[in-house]
């Protein structure tokens, strides 16, 4: 029997209001056309297509590669958790096994979500509530599903005066590892591993590139991408029965 075939990795972006979700496709963009592009949620200049999961507006994000026309192989989508007027965890439940429109059963294997990625502030703890309450739901709906995970924490020059100081020193501070308690908080209240959480510092208003910003936003990106691919790849097995 011909297996469908994966035309690009899905990566779903979770998170609350103002945690820079868009900020980081944003930012990624920049990095792979080597210029500081539009803000996604401005004027992507890379493609984006609308369609309705349920009652909400789902994006997609294609990022364009330097040569135009021409697209890299994976594709972000965005589900906000703002307190009021954000998305129910159902809604993100539905992205995450692909069902785009509302009674659609049988999704497209390029439909469904290959990892979830939660995206929260380093300079904000994240106390018990709705908010959190959601990701908890969310997360474990992922691990039912069978969809990893990785977390990204944002805005780590705010969260650590070292680390505006120089991006650089993101690897050394301890104040990112441990002083924030995101890390460890992410860890301990949604089960996401250690290894799969990535500070970051997204383009904001910047006007050219920075290699340090660069790097830890390829460094975050290229895990990933990694995680999963790891995931089509199992999943390809487990349909041909291996």
């Amino acid at each position: 029997m011909k297996q469908d075939t994966k035309k690009h990795l899905r990566i779903l972006l979770y998170g609350p209001g103002g945690s820079g979700k868009s900020s980081f496709i944003h930012s990624v963009d920049s990095v792979c056309q080597n210029r500081i592009t539009c803000p996604a949620d401005a004027c992507s200049s890379g493609h984006t297509v609308t369609v309705t999961v349920l009652f909400l507006a789902y994006k997609t994000y294609q990022i364009e590669k330097e040569v135009e026309g021409q697209y890299y192989p994976f594709v972000f989508n965005v589900m906000g958790l703002e307190s009021k007027g954000g998305v129910c965890e159902e809604d993100i439940k539905h992205a995450m096994q692909g069902h785009l429109k509302e009674g659609y059963k049988t999704p497209d294997i390029n439909d469904k979500a290959d990892i979830l990625v939660c995206v929260v502030r380093a300079d904000t703890f994240m106390s018990r509530g709705d908010t959190l309450a959601k990701m908890n739901r969310i997360t474990a709906a992922a691990r039912d599903y069978g969809i990893p995970q990785m977390a990204i924490l944002t805005h780590i020059d705010e969260a650590c005066p070292l680390v505006k100081e120089s991006i650089k020193n993101v690897y050394k501070s301890n104040h990112i590892k441990m002083k924030s308690f995101q890390m460890e908080h992410l860890h301990n209240e949604l089960g996401i591993r250690l290894t799969n959480i990535f500070p970051v510092k997204n383009y904001h208003e910047e006007m050219d590139l920075n290699g340090d910003i660069d790097m830890v936003i390829l460094r975050a990106l290229r895990q990933i991408i990694q995680i999963a691919k790891d995931q089509v790849k199992r999943a390809q097995k487990v349909g041909m029965g291996g």
